[in-house]
């Protein structure tokens, strides 16, 4: 539907939105469609984005911001089979844990929208679901002496246990892709947790990925930004 020229930059690792913003002047851009892969627009992590591409670009490139996708119906679809894939593994119907990033609580008490915005999103997905499933949010990767979004996910385990919950499906809502807070935190920090305090089985749904759903997703936030 159009020839595009893609480029990838990372906020806090190589290539770094500086070294893009360079080569783009160099190609002398003006325009471009800035799609942050954050589902949830935060002002930690999303405007985050925004204010750093600002600084490096100087003005001289202007970006149409994509800043949230996680009501986008293609993105729900995404996360709904992830989910389902893995109750596959389940004899029996298991409690859905979501879970979420943590910010800062002054975040969300200064408008941050971004648990607003999660809340939604696990409605979406458990209304696509189509099935009753029991289910519950929880927060991760808090760092730090100050408050944060709450419970966190070890806080909410022992909660399900206290209440007979023994089957276990954690689907991380705030990432798109497999990285340390999945692939450690989860996959292997979270569940020996639940595994020694009594919950008989875990499994944890990948992230959407390359998920085709989710690649719909992306093409249409781009066309539509165009």
């Amino acid at each position: 539907e159009g020839d595009f020229d893609v480029k990838v930059a990372q906020r806090y690792s190589s290539p770094y939105l500086s070294d893009i913003a360079a080569d783009l002047r160099l190609e002398e851009v003006e325009n471009i469609i800035l799609l942050p892969l954050y589902p949830h627009y935060s002002t930690t992590t999303t405007l985050s984005i925004e204010n750093e591409w600002r600084r490096v670009a100087h003005d001289l490139i202007n970006a149409t911001v994509i800043e949230r996708f996680y009501n986008n119906e293609y993105y729900i679809k995404a996360c709904t089979e992830q989910i389902k894939q893995k109750l596959k593994k389940f004899d029996v119907d298991p409690h859905i844990l979501f879970s979420a990033h943590s910010i800062p609580i002054k975040r969300v008490v200064d408008g941050d929208p971004y648990e607003k915005e999660i809340n939604h999103n696990v409605e979406l997905i458990m209304q696509n679901l189509g099935k009753d499933y029991s289910y519950s949010l929880s927060y991760q990767s808090k760092v730090g002496p100050i408050k944060w979004l709450s419970p966190n996910m070890e806080e909410e385990i022992d909660r399900l246990v206290a209440e007979g919950i023994c089957h276990l499906l954690v689907f991380p809502i705030s990432f798109v892709s497999e990285h340390l807070e999945t692939l450690y935190e989860l996959d292997i920090q979270k569940k020996e947790y639940a595994l020694k305090n009594g919950i008989e089985k875990y499994e944890r749904a990948n992230t959407v990925q390359t998920q085709p759903e989710f690649i719909k997703c992306l093409k249409t936030l781009v066309l539509e930004g165009i």
